[in-house]
């Protein structure tokens, strides 16, 4: 007789392996069977209804004979992975392992051996009748297909013998030869060489199923599912990995913490597959070091670096360069330093090397410092950048690394043109990316930014909710090009053991309260400055008008933008100090005259002259500083001079009348900030003094006197927007008795020591050595030669090394004499510099970007500080925060207004539509939060605050966090198979949704296959869905968010799903459906989108398989589910 697994093969008769077992098994009898392996399903058979036998004896030979881990192990006998089945795994478990428990059961295996023997032989001996003994041989493995338990592809044939054959006696003396042969045994060594029975092995796998998981290990389990492919790339064991083997002995990597390690080696794999990539780390992680070794992996394989900055940051490069005594002197730095305003005509060609050189260089990284200033690629320095670097390159290698910390704020365009200049600016160049098959990164994130633009003005936006209605290939990108960490993260998850110092709540000052003149309130002072109209620098709006083929041609839109820079360069100083705005007053009443006095003299005399317009050049830093955060090219356009003739001013009259208007009002700014002057330098005659006129210049006073009455040489940097803010603040506190000083502002620095052995008025390297010698003289300079020439061993701690230097390094040892305590400094030093040595920190003024600030105050909080504590303190120029805002309010008022500009036009160009558009707000909602977060708190201010960036879109945070426990617990995370369970109850105060009772699961697509032992996912997809159906999670990464902020939870699973009858399987089922409906609504959405715009690149995820068909149950295995209840319901 044969026996197939199909039900179908012979009607009527017995035509499966399980049925023929359970109709003719009888009391007392004995089952040998050989199996190569089998299912823990048709296992718990045998337990449930096939259990009155008295002797089992199994015999598995392939079960431990091909890779014995018991990860592989595990996924062989558990092949009820998919939905449909795996509600029912634990109880199959507990049935299999009751089963194995039995005393009659016997386990056996062939050691070494190759056994494909499938055979199933029954003897009873109390049976009278020997026909109904019987053996089956053939093809089929007891498992769930092989002996008929569910439907299978498996084409199965066995032959049925009863006991009357000849044969039957055969068959057992074979099985007894096998049993007794020394080739099987009944203990097995897996993994680490450790030696259990068969029977105790299998007994401890199965049991894994049906363990009570708490949701942190499973939490840890999803994530290794996730991203387990990925982990060759985070061994940090660097020597056996051969792509960055050489970094070893570099001085640079091991100067690193493990985490920025591995942000180093995944930038890596990022440059070599992709050709770009982004480090987003937040403030304070290092970036610059870690860029370092990024460059330092690639100029080791030949290729040339050229380094993109501000040049406000070009210091913070060069000081790393070869034979400047860095700490990595031993690695020799090379590389080229241009400007991101040398993106420009010629300005690349300086330092001995033109363009021309750079475009031979046949493999050449670009690392873009501050890239996020290069978002507009409809921009002179953009262009610039792409046509000369990225276009016909041949087969010439570029690649390009960004740097940049600052969150997404308006729009996503500002991060998608980043990555367009990884693919030199084509809109498709990810079109045939494998993992990404973005076809326009236009169309996608014009998608995206729909919802953006409704989220950024809600007050009560959660970033979960932006991040769930992103499409997941915005997540793919950015997690295949981007490594951004938080200090959340690397504080929280990683455990790295970092110290980071404790930050005390920021000390706000109020400055709404002046004395300037008749000037008391700064409401006063701003009502004076709008009464200024800027007339002078926009004589073309009293000019005929003419069509201009550009918009760039015509004076007026120029002018538009110059006037509203000035206005907005008033308003600016104005809140830094009384003596900036002095200055830029006396500067714009002195234009103002001067054009006054040649229209003056035209109309008298006829003597025809021009309107020289301003040269802007040497505001060109601050002025950059105000349209930074303006898709706008600043000075390369808004600098370029036009002389215009008076005689082409049509009306002449009006011109004058204007500018007389501005002359009487700029007059009495000018005469009641005299005053104070005049007060100021009265105060100066007697030293020291520390009372002074301007308010706000007192109140520091008494903020650093406090300070430092319990540590007199505490160290306190005050920074500044503008130089001349900081260079009066200087002149100030020489005079005023203070000593110990230094003022930093990029172009002017100064020190009250004299002869400080700096290499040009630029260099401030010497200032900072004397205010943060720890850090910028110890810790990042190399002083390897002099213990090498003095036979001394390598100082333990800063103490030791000052020792040292005492005796051998007299010219260091002066340094550390010369100590300067108080560094005031401009933005210059707000990014890129370690200044750890010091706890205190004062912004004398408000930057108008936020981040800003948050980037001042990362100069001291900083990883491995000394200090435990460390301070902060805002000078507000308004009473507080609010107000401060609608100052914010009243100036977009007053340009909106137009009062500026004069008469509105029709049409402008992209560029200057950036600038002068009234709908572009000073202060965005986003800066906004970030702003009153700055007032109480200086600590988590993106999350908090509602800020978005890099890290909101990238998993890499989720990777990195899942690394160091793999590290530890690798074999832990391995044992646990597929297909089990957790359950919590929901945080009522959830950051990231509100939620609903409901399920959360990892799918896996397709399901597995039994002849499959190397089965890999195509794709694995988490899901949420609630219990009623309203709520639904469709991307991986929300979900990711949900489960690590329960992470902690404690394990909680409802009575009714530890024991689940047919109805509650059959609820579970349908909440997994309902998300797939959802699921298959979306991706038919995006299909038709991508089919109407020319391409059907979704397809290609899934063997062109249609969305209808996929997103089937049946075609899914569940990975790891979780239980959500609220209240403890569900």
């Amino acid at each position: 007789m044969l026996i197939d697994n199909k039900n179908e093969l012979i009607k009527g008769q017995e035509t499966t392996i399980y049925q023929y077992l359970d109709n003719n098994i009888i009391k007392d009898g004995k089952l040998d069977f050989v199996t190569g392996y089998f299912t823990i399903s048709a296992l718990s058979k045998l337990f449930d209804k096939i259990k009155s036998q008295t002797h089992y004896r199994i015999v598995l030979g392939d079960l431990f004979s091909v890779k014995p881990t018991r990860r592989n192990i595990v996924d062989i006998i558990n092949q009820k992975h998919e939905v449909n089945d795996v509600f029912n795994l634990k109880d199959d478990c507990e049935k299999a392992v009751s089963f194995l428990k039995q005393d009659n059961v016997e386990v056996k295996t062939v050691d070494k051996n190759f056994c494909h023997a499938k055979t199933y032989i029954y003897h009873n001996p109390n049976i009278s009748k020997h026909k109904d003994n019987f053996y089956i041989v053939g093809s089929s493995n007891f498992t769930d297909a092989g002996i008929g338990l569910k439907p299978s592809a498996n084409i199965e044939l066995n032959k049925l013998v009863n006991g009357t054959d000849a044969g039957f006696e055969k068959a057992g003396e074979w099985f007894e030869l096998l049993w007794s042969s020394e080739s099987t045994k009944d203990s097995i060594s897996i993994d680490k060489n450790q030696t259990q029975t068969c029977k105790d092995f299998l007994i401890s796998l199965i049991s894994d199923f049906f363990e009570k998981y708490e949701p942190e290990i499973l939490y840890y389990k999803t994530l290794y599912e996730l991203f387990k492919e990925d982990f060759d790339q985070f061994d940090i064991d660097i020597s056996a990995k051969r792509d960055i083997a050489h970094l070893r002995d570099t001085v640079i990597f091991n100067k690193l913490f493990l985490f920025q390690q591995k942000g180093v080696m995944s930038l890596i794999r990022m440059l070599q597959k992709y050709h770009g990539a982004v480090l987003a780390d937040a403030v304070g992680l290092g970036k610059t070091w870690s860029a370092l070794a990024v460059m330092k992996y690639f100029e080791l394989q030949g290729y040339k670096i050229l380094l993109l900055c501000p040049k406000k940051l070009s210091n913070n490069w060069q000081r790393y360069l070869k034979d400047r005594h860095s700490v990595f002197e031993a690695d020799k730095f090379d590389f080229f330093i241009r400007y991101h305003t040398d993106l420009f005509e010629n300005r690349m060609n300086k330092d001995g090397m033109t363009l021309a050189n750079f475009k031979r260089f046949q493999k050449m990284l670009i690392v873009i410092d501050e890239s996020h200033n290069l978002r507009n690629d409809g921009s002179n320095r953009y262009q610039f950048l792409i046509e000369n670097f990225y276009q016909n390159l041949g087969n010439r290698d570029i690649k390009t690394l960004m740097l940049t910390a600052t969150p997404i704020n308006n729009k996503l365009t500002d991060i998608r043109n980043q990555f367009k200049l990884m693919v030199g600016g084509n809109d498709t160049g990810f079109r045939e990316t494998e993992g990404i098959e973005i076809k326009s990164l236009q169309q996608k994130f014009a998608n995206a930014q729909k919802y953006f633009n409704k989220w950024q003005f809600r007050d009560d936006r959660r970033i979960s909710e932006l991040r769930a209605n992103i499409p997941e290939e915005i997540f793919k990108l950015i997690d295949a090009t981007v490594v951004a960490r938080t200090r959340q993260l690397i504080k929280k998850h990683l455990n790295e053991g970092l110290h980071f110092p404790n930050v005390a709540p920021p000390e706000n000052i109020p400055g709404d309260q002046i004395e300037i003149g008749k000037y008391k309130t700064i409401e006063m002072l701003l009502d004076a400055i709008e009464n200024v109209h800027m007339t002078a620098y926009k004589p073309a709006f009293y000019m005929k008008e003419t069509k201009a083929k550009d918009a760039l041609e015509d004076e007026r839109y120029r002018q538009k933008a110059l006037a509203k820079i000035m206005y907005i360069l008033l308003i600016k100083r104005m809140e830094s100090s009384w003596f900036a705005l002095f200055e830029t007053v006396k500067s714009i009443y002195a234009y103002h005259q001067t054009v006054y006095k040649r229209v003056h003299e035209y109309v008298k005399t006829q003597t025809d002259s021009e309107v020289e317009q301003i040269d802007v050049e040497d505001e060109s830093l601050e002025i950059d500083e105000i349209i930074a955060d303006v898709d706008f090219d600043g000075i390369d356009e808004i600098g370029r001079k036009k002389p215009i003739k008076i005689s082409e001013i049509v009306n002449l009259d009006a011109f004058e009348k204007d500018l007389k208007h501005d002359i009487e009002a700029l007059k009495e700014l000018f005469e009641n900030l005299k005053l104070l002057d005049e007060l100021i330098k009265n105060e100066l005659e007697s030293k020291p003094n520390h009372h002074s006129a301007d308010s706000k210049l007192q109140k520091l006073i008494e903020v650093i006197v406090e300070s430092r009455k319990e540590n007199p040489d505490r160290k306190i940097i005050i920074f500044s927007v503008f130089r001349d803010t900081a260079k009066y603040l200087y002149d100030q506190f020489r005079q005023r008795g203070f000593d110990k000083l230094a003022l930093v502002s990029g172009t002017e620095n100064q020190c009250t020591y004299k002869d400080i052995g700096r290499k040009g008025k630029d260099d401030f390297e010497p200032l900072l050595e004397r205010f943060a010698p720890e850090t910028k003289l110890y810790r990042e300079k190399d002083w390897a030669y002099i213990y090498e020439e003095n036979n001394l061993k390598e100082p333990k701690n800063y103490d030791e090394w000052k020792t040292i230097i005492e005796k051998h390094d007299k010219a260091t040892h002066r340094i550390l004499q010369e100590d300067v305590n108080i560094l005031i400094a401009t933005d210059c030093l707000s990014e890129g510099q370690n200044l750890q040595d010091a706890d205190y920190l004062i912004n004398y003024d408000i930057h108008w970007n936020p981040v800003r600030l948050i980037q001042r105050f990362g100069r001291i909080d900083r990883i491995g500080s000394k200090h435990k504590n460390i301070y902060g303190v805002n000078f507000w120029p308004a009473k507080n925060v609010d107000e401060y805002l609608n100052l914010k309010n009243r100036v977009e008022s007053r340009m909106a207004a137009g009062a500026l500009v004069g008469t509105e036009v029709q049409t402008i160009s992209k560029q200057f539509d950036q600038i002068l558009d009234d709908k572009d707000k000073i202060i965005t909602k986003q800066a906004a939060k970030l702003f009153k977060q700055l007032e109480i708190s200086w600590e988590d201010i993106e999350g908090k605050a509602g800020s978005f960036g890099f890290n909101d879109l990238s998993y890499e945070t989720f990777r990195q966090e899942l690394f160091d426990l793999f590290s530890n617990r690798r074999d832990e995370l391995e044992k646990i198979p597929n297909g089990v369970y957790t359950g919590f109850n929901a945080i009522i105060e959830s950051k990231v949704h509100a939620f609903s009772p409901g399920l959360i699961g990892l799918l896996g697509y397709p399901k597995r296959n039994e002849n499959d032992k190397e089965h890999r996912y195509k794709n694995l997809e988490l899901f949420y869905t609630s219990i009623d159906g309203k709520f639904h999670i469709l991307n991986n990464m929300e979900v990711l968010y949900t489960l690590r902020e329960h992470r902690e939870s404690k394990r909680f699973v409802p009575a009714s799903i530890e024991k689940p009858n047919e109805e509650t399987i059959a609820r579970l089922k349908s909440f997994i459906d309902n998300w797939m409906k959802k699921k298959f609504g979306q991706e038919e959405n995006d299909l038709v989108n991508d089919i109407f715009d020319g391409g059907n690149l979704k397809l290609k995820q899934f063997d062109e398989e249609i969305p209808e068909e996929r997103y089937k149950i049946e075609n899914y295995d569940l990975i790891t589910w979780f239980v959500v209840s609220k209240n403890k319901k569900f």
